[in-house]
C-alpha cells in the first residue's frame, strides 16, 4: 500500500517585489513556516521581499516587527549570514484581524526563537554552567544579579528563557518547581572543553583569572548581544506606538472628517430654513393684503344686502298695501289713501 503525502498545514510563499528584481534568500520561507506553525496558523500565504538591512550573527533567525499601515505585518528575517537579513511584508487579508495575528505572531516568536538561538543561548549557558560550577541549581540559590553576569537585561528574561530551555531539554530540565538539572548532552559538551563539575565543586569560587580568551571575547559579545536585545526591544516599542499614534491621527481625521460634513450639512439646512422663512413671510404678508381686501369686499356686500333686504320689505309692504287696495271701490280707495298720507289728519 503506497504511503501518503503528508498534507503540510502551513505553506508560504515569499516573492519578489513586483518592479525590484531580489534574490530570495534560501531559508526565508522555511522560517516563516515555523513562526506561523507555532502560532497555530493554518492554509497558504502569500508574502513579498522587502527592503535588505544591516544583519548581524546577534539576530539570525526571524521576529516580528509590527503592524503598519493597519493590515501589514513586517517580519525580519535572517535564515543565514549578514547578506540573506530583509524585511518580509505579510498582508492580512479579510476577515482576519490583524491585531489578533500580530498577537498570535509576537507569541509565536518567544517560541521559536529558542530553537533557533539556540546557539547563542549555549554560550549563555556555558557561562551559567560555570558560574554555578556545573551543579543543579534552584532559581532561588542564584545570585541575585546572575543574570547581567550569564548575559540578559533582566530577572524575568533570564527566568522565561531557562524556562524555554527546559521545556525543550536543551540543556537544562525542570520539576516543574523552578529547580534545574543539567542535561546529559550540556555536561558532556561541557567536558569536552575541558571543564569538569567534579573540580569545579572543591573551589570557592570561579577562577575569572584563569579564564580563556575566548571566554574573555564570550562575555563581551554577551554583554553587546544583551545591549542589541534591549535596543531592539525599544525599537520595536517604538515602532508600535508610532503605529498607535498613526492609527489615533488616522481615526481623529476621521471623526474631523466626519463633523465637517455634518457642519457643512447643518449649514446647509439652516440657509435652507432661512430662505424657506423668507418664502413664508413674503407669503404671509400676501395672504393678510387677501384677507384685508376680502374683508373690505365682504363689507360692501353686507351693506348691499342690508339695502337689498330692505328694498325687499318696502316692495313687500307695496304689494301687500296694493292688494288690500285692490278690493276697494275708488271713493274707498282715496279716502284711504288720503289717510295714509296724512291729509285726512288734516281735513
Amino acid at each position: 500500500m503506497a504511503n501518503k503525502k503528508k498534507v503540510r498545514e502551513v505553506e508560504v510563499e515569499v516573492r519578489e517585489p513586483g518592479d525590484h528584481t531580489m534574490e530570495i534568500p534560501k531559508g526565508t520561507e522555511e522560517l516563516v513556516e515555523e513562526l506561523f506553525q507555532a502560532a497555530g496558523l493554518r492554509g497558504k500565504f502569500l508574502l513579498f521581499l522587502g527592503q535588505h538591512i544591516k544583519g548581524t550573527a546577534h539576530i539570525q533567525g526571524i521576529s516580528v516587527r509590527g503592524l503598519y499601515d493597519g493590515r501589514v505585518i513586517k517580519l525580519r528575517v535572517q535564515p543565514g549570514d549578514n547578506t540573506t537579513c530583509h524585511l518580509v511584508n505579510y498582508t492580512v487579508i479579510e476577515p482576519a484581524d490583524p491585531e489578533e495575528i500580530l498577537r498570535r505572531l509576537k507569541t509565536a516568536e518567544s517560541q521559536v526563537d529558542v530553537s533557533q538561538k539556540k546557539t547563542r543561548l549555549e554560550k549563555k549557558m556555558r557561562r551559567l554552567f560555570r558560574l554555578v560550577r556545573g551543579c543543579d541549581f534552584k532559581l532561588g540559590g542564584l545570585p541575585a544579579d546572575v543574570y547581567r553576569e550569564v548575559g540578559f537585561p533582566s530577572p524575568d528574561d533570564f527566568f522565561a528563557v531557562l524556562r524555554g530551555l527546559a521545556r525543550n531539554s536543551f540543556f537544562v530540565t525542570t520539576d516543574g518547581e523552578d529547580s534545574y538539572a543539567w542535561t546529559r548532552d550540556m555536561r558532556a559538551k561541557m567536558s569536552q572543553l575541558g571543564f569538569e563539575a567534579e573540580e569545579a565543586e572543591n573551589r570557592d569560587s570561579v577562577p575569572t583569572e584563569q579564564e580563556s580568551e575566548e571566554d574573555r571575547i564570550l562575555m563581551r559579545i554577551l554583554e553587546i548581544d544583551g545591549e542589541l536585545e534591549a535596543v531592539e526591544a525599544e525599537g520595536v516599542a517604538a515602532e508600535s506606538e508610532l503605529n498607535s499614534a498613526r492609527q489615533v491621527c488616522q481615526e481623529v481625521g476621521e471623526v474631523m472628517a466626519a463633523l465637517m460634513r455634518q457642519v457643512e450639512a447643518t449649514s446647509a439646512a439652516v440657509e435652507a430654513a432661512k430662505r424657506k422663512e423668507t418664502d413664508l413671510m413674503c407669503k404671509k404678508d400676501e395672504l393678510e393684503t387677501q384677507l384685508c381686501q376680502l374683508n373690505k369686499e365682504r363689507a360692501d356686500l353686507d351693506t348691499r344686502l342690508g339695502e337689498l333686504d330692505q328694498a325687499q320689505k318696502i316692495s313687500k309692504a307695496r304689494r301687500d298695501v296694493e292688494m288690500l287696495l285692490a278690493g276697494l271701490r275708488p271713493e274707498e280707495r282715496d279716502i284711504l289713501l288720503n289717510q295714509l298720507s296724512g291729509n285726512g289728519a288734516n281735513g
